[in-house]
């Protein structure tokens, strides 16, 4: 009996050391760290990350950043009190945060994914080719875009979400929570894929400045966008959308115009829904009312059909080209909508998040 003691003792020994190890081998990986980075060694200090780690950079302008694939989310941030200029082009990375930065431009395209550029300061535009995404969980998050101007033949956005035709599923692209100001020739956002969410954003400021169109949003070559909660204001117009919208929602927006009458134009749409938006009355150039809500054939001469338009207040409504509306409900317009009222176009959670 003594020898089996023994023997049952000494495999308890031999399986707590063999545990023991293994908890030894895995912890480091399991762990996160914080690493430092100048502009000369980003790519191998972030090839030598772990999923949960922190990179952080020292002061310095790092040009052009490639990225790389990781398996797990690494974050790349300034060190304390350190200011960071970089340049995204980024394809084949994955699992980056880029955090607190100056962005010098960026360009995201498949198969790159679960990327984040989160409370950082664009001095350039952001251009994302969503033609092979599927879910790909892109974010710009709280994010600012203050006074940036394009060139003559690029994309007009400052933040452009450009796919293909043939789309059926969302690209898994967000814009939320970021601040559209300070002049610049370019639209705040200009969406072209399918399924982009474009939630609780600013935009202000933005106005014609030379012979390039802008607009607060504007969609084109897109369907099944979500445009929730944003506050345009000080712009020369809102939403426009006058070459075609199929299944759009378009929710919980205040819209205040000073240019175009139209606060959210619609051509050519297939079933959209427009609701619980308020679009202020007023004054626009030329002495015509603002806050109107049009549904027509816009560029593509086809007329809009099914657009449900619900629970709204609208400066004005307009119909036209043979257009026909799936349903409109619960809306006030015109005088109907001066003054104070509850429960009807009165946004929750309206702008960015600061």
């Amino acid at each position: 009996m003594r020898r089996r003691g023994r023997r049952l003792v000494a495999m308890f020994v031999v399986l707590a050391g063999a545990a023991a190890l293994a908890v030894a081998f895995v912890a480091p990986a399991q762990g996160k760290r914080e690493r430092r980075a100048n502009p000369g060694n980003l790519g191998s200090v972030l090839g030598d990350a772990h999923g949960g780690d922190t990179i952080l950079l020292a002061s310095g302008d790092y040009g052009t950043f490639k990225g790389a694939a990781k398996k797990s989310m690494v974050t790349i941030k300034p060190a304390p009190g350190a200011r960071a200029t970089i340049q995204v082009e980024l394809s084949s990375a994955a699992n980056l945060r880029f955090q607190g930065l100056t962005i010098a431009g960026a360009k995201i395209r498949a198969p790159a994914h679960d990327i984040t550029i989160a409370r950082s300061r664009f001095t350039a535009a952001a251009q994302i080719d969503a033609a092979n995404m599927v879910g790909a969980d892109i974010l710009i998050d709280r994010d600012t875009f203050s006074g940036i101007d394009v060139c003559s033949d690029c994309y007009e956005g400052r933040v452009t979400v450009h796919g293909r035709e043939g789309q059926s599923q969302p690209v898994g692209v967000t814009v939320q929570n970021s601040l559209f100001n300070g002049g610049g020739n370019s639209d705040g956002i200009q969406v072209g894929a399918y399924g982009v969410r474009v939630l609780h954003n600013e935009f202000t400021g933005i106005h014609m400045v030379d012979a390039t169109h802008t607009d607060a949003i504007q969609l084109y070559g897109q369907s099944h966008t979500i445009v929730r909660g944003n506050y345009i204001h000080n712009a020369a117009s809102g939403i426009m959308a006058p070459d075609g919208t199929s299944h759009e929602l378009i929710e919980n927006n205040v819209i205040r115009t000073d240019g175009r009458p139209s606060a959210i134009t619609i051509g050519s749409d297939d079933s959209s829904i427009v609701r619980r938006n308020t679009l202020p009355g007023g004054r626009c150039d030329y002495h015509q009312s603002c806050g109107i809500l049009t549904i027509d054939a816009g560029n593509e001469g086809v007329p809009s059909r099914g657009t449900v338009v619900e629970d709204n207040v609208l400066g004005g409504l307009t119909v036209g080209d043979g257009s026909q509306l799936g349903a409109k409900r619960g809306n006030l317009i015109g005088r109907a909508a001066r003054g104070r009222h509850h429960g009807v176009g009165a946004p929750a959670g309206v702008g960015p998040i600061r």
